[in-house]
């Protein structure tokens, strides 16, 4: 992190010693919703549970980012997300063992009113970069390094539980921007956010907790994802 706050401080050293005076907005504001999808590995697992598993790759996210520009190419700032992913079944049979360690191991393990909520939130500085084509169209690039956290709702067997954690997270994105006026524009923007569990905390409706050690084998908990969206920016 220290690293990456130097990159920041030195791209704001630099922008300023190249600043020119020419007619530039240096602040942009920018607010995203739209389509996130896990794109980790699926565990093995049965085609039941498979399924279900797959129905929890797919999502929604909300977005956020602030940048401010030392010239007309380069900037930094702040980006902020939340993505949501959401699934349920009542009934699922597995064939490996279940995940909670205080059921007994059989053959086969049936799950009834199964749910799974989970929310995925990032924070970050990152660098921005923009190409201005022309008076209407930009292309815009940004670089972040900053935290990731990972929280999930379950539900199944009359059961409740919840799982927390937080990791490092990577994201890149690129985006399109057409100006309507000078202070306000549309975009459609992609990003791709890295991050990965290597532990989490499970609370369980009981009062059981746990602090809980993932092995590499197991590919739901890797938290990248990719993400179509599109919104509004402000610039000023």
């Amino acid at each position: 992190m220290k690293r990456v706050l130097l990159f920041i401080l030195t791209v704001f050293v630099v922008g300023n010693i190249f600043s020119q005076e020419d007619d530039y907005t240096h602040w942009q504001i920018s607010l995203d919703g739209g389509w996130s999808y896990r794109i980790a590995e699926t565990r093995d697992a049965s085609p039941e549970m498979k399924s279900y598993l797959k129905g929890l790759k797919s999502g929604y996210i909300i977005s956020g980012k602030g940048v401010y520009y030392f010239n007309k190419f380069v900037g930094a700032g702040l980006n902020v997300s939340v993505s949501r992913y959401y699934n349920e079944a009542d009934k699922i049979t597995e064939s490996l063992k279940p995940i909670f360690n205080s059921f007994p191991y059989t053959d086969t393990f049936t799950y009834f009113n199964i749910s799974n909520n989970i929310t995925i939130s990032y924070a970050a500085p990152c660098v921005g970069f923009r190409v201005i084509a022309t008076e209407k169209h930009s292309f815009l690039f940004d670089a972040s390094v900053g935290v990731l956290w990972y929280k999930e709702k379950g539900y199944a067997n009359s059961q409740a539980w919840e799982k927390s954690e937080s990791t490092l997270g990577i994201g890149i994105g690129t985006e399109y921007s057409y100006s309507i006026t000078k202070n306000i524009a549309v975009g459609v923007k992609m990003s791709l956010l890295s991050g990965n569990l290597t532990s989490y905390t499970l609370q369980m409706n009981n009062g059981y907790k746990q602090k809980m050690n993932l092995d590499s084998d197991r590919y739901y908990e890797n938290l990248s994802q990719f993400n179509l969206s599109a919104g509004v920016r402000f610039n000023f």
